[in-house]
């Protein structure tokens, strides 16, 4: 109202003087961007013009009456004017009043093309990467897991591994996260369906609780126990089959730890899965995985 109560004292007068009305004599205001392509021009354009184009960017062209045309380029302007890295050393620079102005100014005029314009980007489809899954898995069962036991490690962009776009969803990883359910779930129900004749196996690296099958040893995870009735005392070999597979790979992804007790003493510990034993069954197929069965027979008991 107060600019309305404003503009309307200013006309009664304007109108109430007829010599005034009938000649005017506007002074016309030099444009806004002047002093920022007087700058451009002294300090900037000798080197980043299009014929030398110095690391790619060129200002000679550049519209300063309208920034939003070539946002991605002052975005970069301002980031090297705020740090002082524009002008070079050792090149004559302007005042710092000046720099301090024309940033200012630049900046104002970006963010209100943004408002003008605002591109909110996209919302894609992406999997929780291993922080958030744990920490979905604890806020859901109150059971903390190692999320890196079970998950492969998430790609980064920029520095972050929580960027939507390169936490896709492959058929590769939809199964790993099948597999990291059933752990999780195993555990979440302490395991009770473990059976002789079946096992369930689990990643090698350590979780901060410990499923406990009862009649196995404190601080197992997984696994199956057996009561067999030996005819006689003696030497004995115990053959573990099937452990490692070709063709459809499951369950090698990560490294685990198997051991062996009789009694509740250890006779046996061995090591499956990981990296080298993947690649092994990769390149090699049937030999590497006779190879990596091979190291679970014959064990002496």
């Amino acid at each position: 109202m107060a600019t309305v109560a404003f503009a309307f004292a200013v006309s009664v007068a304007v109108s109430g003087s007829p010599e005034v009305a009938q000649n005017p004599t506007p002074s016309p205001a030099a444009p806004a961007s002047a002093p920022q392509r007087t700058l451009i021009d002294t300090y900037c354009v000798a080197c980043h013009n299009q014929r030398v184009k110095t690391a790619g960017i060129a200002f000679d062209n550049a519209d300063l009456s309208d920034v939003s045309k070539d946002a991605d380029l002052w975005e970069k302007a301002l980031r090297k004017l705020r740090g002082g890295m524009m002008p070079p050393p050792g090149a004559r620079r302007p005042e710092a009043v000046s720099v301090d102005a024309f940033t200012s100014a630049l900046e104002r005029e970006l963010d209100a093309a943004a408002a003008r314009n605002p591109n909110p980007g996209r919302v894609a489809l992406h999997r929780l990467n291993r922080a958030e899954y744990a920490s979905a898995i604890e806020d859901l069962l109150g059971l903390r897991i190692d999320a890196s036991a079970l998950l492969p490690k998430d790609d980064e962009a920029d520095g972050f591994d929580n960027v939507a776009s390169v936490l896709s969803v492959s058929p590769s990883f939809l199964d790993q996260y099948i597999s990291a359910a059933r752990v999780v779930t195993a555990r979440a129900i302490g395991n009770a369906a473990a059976r002789p004749g079946s096992a369930t196996y689990r990643p090698a690296r350590g979780t901060d609780q410990a499923v406990r099958v009862e009649g196995l040893p404190l601080g197992t995870r997984g696994g199956l126990i057996v009561e067999h009735p030996f005819p006689a005392d003696g030497d004995y070999k115990l053959n573990i089959n099937g452990l490692a597979t070709a063709g459809y790979v499951r369950g090698m992804e990560y490294r685990h730890t198997l051991i062996v007790t009789l009694d509740g003493a250890k006779v046996f510990e061995g090591q499956l899965g990981g990296e080298e034993d993947i690649r092994a069954i990769d390149q090699q197929q049937a030999s590497a995985v006779a190879a990596i069965n091979g190291r679970f027979q014959n064990i002496p008991l």
